[in-house]
């Protein structure tokens, strides 16, 4: 194991406790979304420098987070970073595999959420969807303003592509719960990984590989598995009734999940078969496949913002007059 300098462990400790600072700030500013590396910054310092400093940069980022975000929000992120960060941290030195640490720490995620979620409905007596709008409404009148004022594009032009973007919308809104499941994979995914490439330039002892199609394919099928029965969970307590929608988050989750197994079998199949020069379709449509569904997740929230779903139902009933 590497031999902790004791000078150079307390400058590790300040130093991710003022990034964890720099990473709440931003999820103040922008959300979630831009934040996605909120674990990393712990879980590497568990790593290196142990329980004892990353337990005092936590305290920093929180200490600062307690100016920068609401009540809520900080509550949640003490719980999901902490939680996360020491499981995968704790994981890593206890040389886990990687399929359980990636599979764990995923369902960390979602209970975060749940619990987030079950606090504000009972709690707050608040839907927390409703809190996330009102929460981004004031950022965007700005832009809104700004798009009205934009003398390249005419009335008609931007009511058309706003009508477009709202049928559109309305389809993403209703599978925000299955997007919830695929995002805390995909961030627990990147954390992971990340935070291993880190480790292995900073220590020898970092055994993990890290390529794709060696990850194997249980964990993504057991989150698909168990993450239907939470979904119907999350549908009931945002209100959503109709079977259809519960279908298609289902299917979204579960399609999700097994075109990841299938990219990685293929790759896999690929570097059997010693075609080598194959292989850069593997990554490439696995890239594409993410911002698929990042920008499926980011139609889902200008929902949330412009609440398009009330907005096309009046446009609707104008037109019907």
């Amino acid at each position: 194991m590497k031999k902790i300098n004791v000078k150079e462990s307390w400058l590790n400790t300040l130093t991710m406790g003022l990034l964890g600072a720099v990473l709440m700030y931003l999820y103040s500013r922008v959300g979630e979304f831009a934040t996605i590396l909120q674990i990393l910054p712990f879980m590497v310092l568990y790593v290196n420098d142990g329980l004892k400093s990353t337990l005092v940069a936590m305290l920093i980022t929180y200490v600062i987070g307690f100016f920068l975000v609401d009540i809520v929000s900080l509550v949640y992120l003490i719980v999901f970073l902490s939680t996360s960060s020491l499981f995968i941290g704790y994981s890593i030195k206890n040389k886990k595999k990687l399929s359980y640490i990636l599979l764990n720490a995923t369902y960390i995620k979602i209970a975060c959420f749940l619990a987030l979620a079950l606090f504000s409905y009972y709690v707050l007596e608040v839907n927390f969807i409703e809190v996330m709008k009102e929460a981004y409404q004031k950022s965007i009148e700005s832009v809104e303003a700004s798009l009205a004022m934009n003398i390249d594009l005419s009335k008609a032009q931007i009511d058309g592509y706003m009508k477009t973007l709202r049928a559109s919308v309305d389809v993403a809104v209703e599978n925000i719960p299955a997007i919830v499941f695929i995002f805390s994979f995909i961030g627990v995914f990147i954390n992971t990984i990340l935070g291993l490439k880190m480790l292995k330039k900073s220590r020898g002892d970092i055994k993990y590989v890290t390529k794709l199609n060696l990850l194997g394919a249980s964990p993504e099928l057991k989150i698909a598995s168990v993450s239907t029965t939470a979904i119907v969970f999350i549908i009931y307590l945002l209100g959503f009734e109709h079977i259809d929608t519960l279908i298609s988050n289902v299917m979204m989750v579960l399609g999700f999940f097994y075109l990841v197994n299938g990219v990685l079998v293929a790759d896999f199949i690929i570097e059997k078969n010693k075609r080598n020069w194959m292989r850069f379709i593997m990554p490439v449509l696995f890239i594409v496949l993410l911002q698929a569904y990042f920008a499926y997740v980011i139609i889902g929230f200008l929902d949330m913002i412009f609440n398009f779903r009330r907005r096309i139902i009046l446009y609707e009933n104008t037109i019907g007059k």
